[in-house]
């Protein structure tokens, strides 16, 4: 068993790696806003001179009508804008708000420079958006192992770790750490809404004052420069959050059950990691932001597992695998790569674990074909879910319910986060109604999980249902009253997760729901 030196050496040089990462996905992002504050700056340019060549640069000019060379020429504009929209993932709102500009007979030459100002921001924070995700995502995955890596090296001791699956990182990625209970999707939206307000002011009154573009363009250009701070912001602060939260899940999974704090010490350490350093906590009291890094804005701190007087130097402790019984060690020269290649759970060619699963389920249990049903009776389908709803509702694991397109009735088995009837039944499962629980204590109570929608969409399910202790949702490709059930939108503080699946629905143009079964 190492010493603390070495628990400190090794675990600072995963936290250094982390924010080098960090800092390198930051300057390509420096990169994006730097285009668009010189598109920004070349079209208020052309902006300006046309309101200097037609009326004379001044507010009221800049509030009269486009004449309609200029307004066939914004609307063709509009048609690209609308298209990059779509292919960059912007916000359905925003899309809306541009078709419904397309479609004005009139508009003003201030309302156009607007217009051209949110359109570039929206898919600039758009991109951010997805860029960050990826980035935080790989971050998770990388924290998660590394940190087993790094325990199996440092006890001696190698003991197989689940796979890191998307509900893993679902979770993570989800989890909302900082004080205001927001979430990191949830700060960039913010911080675009800031951004495109202020953008607008300063056009607004740079007008009005009646100065020279290059005033109005330094003007803005601050304010893109501030904005791109908060960003650089996010970015470092968000990859300790996410990474300090995949270190929780390895040191869950490996049967930690102490962790103590480690900051790096010198001139630029905060007062409150200065004075969190070397504090040791339980695993169960871990709290991203209040008893784990990140303690605020770019926060360098750390943690490693604390051990107590369980191991002494230079002792190794036993572990045995479960089904086995047999004692693995891990070899002083064991790299990374050949560590995870050995010890990281695989899964098979149908996508499942082989062996045992993340929760240590054996093999994978086949499905079971319940009763075959006629097809076309909508209202025997209907009272057939609800049937065997009541009857998988308090499983301990997740089951899938099937009526395939045959009429076949088809039961999944899965695990305590998933169920997997798509990799059970192939192509049955096309055009197929499909029900499933989601346990207490899973992963994904309050709604659909992103799984599920791809699920609903890729193999054009008719209905998609899930039943919890609480709530019935539904999924289905027809429209659906939205008061058809009046709590659908009497939201509640766990239904963080409904109002995405309510947005995502709206988005693919499917219907959505959910209620209280009363169960």
């Amino acid at each position: 068993m190492k010493n603390r030196e070495y628990w400190q050496k090794r675990f600072e040089e995963l936290e250094d790696r982390r924010m080098k990462e960090a800092a390198a996905y930051y300057r390509d992002v420096e990169k994006q806003f730097r285009r668009v504050q010189n598109r920004i700056e070349r079209d208020i340019e052309r902006w300006y001179q046309r309101l200097a060549d037609n009326h004379g640069i001044s507010y009221a000019a800049a509030k009269r009508l486009l004449n309609k060379k200029e307004l066939a020429e914004f609307q063709w504009t509009l048609e690209e804008y609308i298209k990059k929209g779509k292919e960059n993932a912007i916000s359905p709102r925003w899309l809306k708000e541009l078709e419904n500009a397309s479609a004005k007979v009139h508009i003003t030459h201030l309302e156009g420079m607007k217009t051209a100002i949110q359109q570039y921001n929206e898919v600039l924070f758009a991109q951010l958006k997805e860029g960050l995700t990826g980035h935080l995502s790989k971050v998770a995955e990388e924290s998660f192992y590394r940190n087993a890596y790094e325990i199996a090296k440092g006890t001696g001791i190698g003991r197989t770790v689940p796979y890191f699956d998307s509900k893993k990182l679902e979770i993570i990625l989800n989890q909302t750490w900082a004080a205001d209970g927001t979430k990191f999707s949830d700060r960039i939206w913010n911080n675009k809404q800031k951004l495109v307000g202020k953008l607008h002011t300063e056009l607004t009154q740079s007008i009005i004052r009646g100065e020279e573009p290059d005033n109005a363009i330094k003007r803005l250009a601050k304010e893109m420069k501030v904005s791109e701070k908060q960003a650089g912001r996010l970015i470092m602060t968000e990859t300790a959050a996410i990474s300090s939260a995949a270190d929780l899940k390895s040191y869950q999974e490996l049967g930690i059950k102490k962790y103590q704090i480690l900051a790096t010490l010198d001139n630029k350490t905060s007062l409150i990691c200065q004075d969190m350093d070397h504090k040791v906590f339980d695993i169960k009291d871990y709290r991203v932001g209040m008893t784990a890094p990140p303690f605020h804005p770019y926060c360098r701190t750390t943690t490693i597992p604390y051990f107590e007087d369980e191991f002494t130097i230079g002792e190794q402790r036993a572990a045995k695998d479960e089904e086995t019984r047999k004692t693995y060690y891990v070899p002083a020269g064991m790299s990374y790569q050949e560590w995870k290649e050995k010890y990281v759970e695989k899964i098979n060619q149908k996508g499942l674990f082989a062996g045992r699963n993340e929760e240590g389920i054996p093999m994978h249990q086949a499905p079971k074909i319940l009763e075959k049903i006629d097809i076309n009776d909508k209202t025997l389908i209907k009272l057939k879910l609800e049937e065997y709803e009541q009857q998988i509702l308090k499983e301990k694991k997740e089951n899938a319910i099937v009526i395939t397109n045959s009429g076949e009735i088809i039961q999944c088995f899965g695990t305590l986060n998933a169920v997997y009837p798509n990799l059970d039944l192939g192509k049955k499962i096309i055009n197929s109604y499909i029900t499933h629980n989601h346990p207490i204590g899973s992963n994904n109570e309050y709604s659909f999980s992103d799984m599920d929608i791809k699920l609903f969409v890729e193999n054009k399910l008719i209905i998609l249902r899930g039943i919890d202790e609480k709530y019935i949702y539904e999924l289905r490709k027809d429209n659906i009253e939205r008061d058809e059930h009046k709590d659908i939108f009497s939201l509640t503080e766990e239904d963080g997760r409904h109002e995405m699946v309510i947005e995502i629905a709206e988005k693919l143009g499917i219907g959505y729901r959910r209620w209280k079964h009363g169960k």
